[in-house]
């Protein structure tokens, strides 16, 4: 349901780190479809987890998830602001120690904790590069803009 529009790829892979816990990689590729503005879209995000149960007799376990996203877009709506391509990317680290439940402790205690620290993760990267990449783009287009609205004949055309 995160992922709701377009083609979504995902995998994940799960490995031993030799001590106690485990490491993850979670990887997501999701492709918007041609649209009315957007011509081509991509999201392909790489998380990487580790899971560090070594004060689990303390009744902790620690969780280290590291985030990088990166997005392309290519829009063709040339009659209203020309042809635009946005790339970048942004990377996030998130490190949290939870509680263990005996009673509880288990896979879904691991999935449910691994989860919602990516999904904090891409929502913060999400939010930024809308802040960066999107709404910077727009001001700096709208700006040129507004520039020229004001501009005498012979400034425009010399612009």
């Amino acid at each position: 349901m995160y992922f709701d529009q377009g083609n979504t790829l995902t995998s994940v892979y799960l490995f031993d780190t030799g001590n106690a816990g485990f490491g993850g990689c979670f990887l997501v590729k999701k492709q918007l479809d041609a649209g009315s503005t957007v011509k081509e879209g991509t999201w392909d995000s790489i998380h990487v987890v580790t899971v560090d149960l070594e004060k689990q007799s303390e009744g902790k376990a620690r969780y280290k998830v590291t985030s990088t996203v990166f997005l392309k877009m290519l829009s063709h709506n040339a009659d209203s602001y020309g042809n635009l391509e946005i790339a970048g990317n942004l990377s996030r680290t998130k490190d949290e120690t939870f509680a263990v439940d005996p009673r509880t402790f288990g896979d879904e205690f691991h999935i449910g904790n691994i989860g919602r620290l990516i999904e904090a993760n891409e929502t913060e990267i999400r939010q930024e590069m809308d802040s960066i990449y999107i709404n910077k783009t727009k001001q700096i287009v709208n700006t040129g803009r507004l520039k020229e609205e004001y501009m005498t004949r012979d400034e425009k055309l010399n612009f």
